[in-house]
């Protein structure tokens, strides 16, 4: 087993096979302490410099590409933390971008084209950061 960070892990070409789940975490305000609880798990160890153990990302490689079988959810809330402080920083750092648009979410096509649509406008999004609001993302003409 390799100890891969966060930067690594998404010089792949991951992908969300279609066998997954919706990413779910907190949806319908079902028990959403499990997002907030991880962010602020994140944001602690970031905050003190301590490595942050996502734990287990199992998957498989295919033509390429690092099809996800379990650790998703966990995954695709890093993705979402991850696009959240490139907009907050100003969408400064085009690596982060290129990163970023390596992950796949193949689950459904509404959600393909959502975070696709989400990270187009990354500039829009860092000039109101309000808009990360879910009430502001549920209303949006963006999607």
């Amino acid at each position: 087993m390799d100890k891969k960070s966060v930067r690594s892990i998404l010089e792949d070409k991951i992908v969300i096979p279609e066998i997954q789940r919706e990413y779910v975490w907190g949806a319908n305000g079902d028990n959403p302490e499990i997002v907030r609880n991880f962010v602020l798990d994140v944001n602690n160890k970031l905050s003190t410099g301590t490595d942050f153990p996502l734990g287990f990302l199992y998957s498989y490689k295919h033509g390429g590409e690092l099809h996800l079988i379990d650790g998703q959810q966990r995954m695709t809330t890093i993705v979402l933390l991850v696009f959240y402080c490139y907009c907050k920083e100003g969408c400064q750092d085009a690596s982060v971008m290129r990163l970023l648009n390596q992950f796949s979410y193949r689950v459904r096509t509404d959600t393909e084209d959502f975070v696709f649509n989400l990270f187009s406008y990354a500039d829009y999004f860092a000039k109101d950061l309000d808009l990360f609001k879910e009430d502001n993302l549920r209303n949006s003409r963006l999607f």
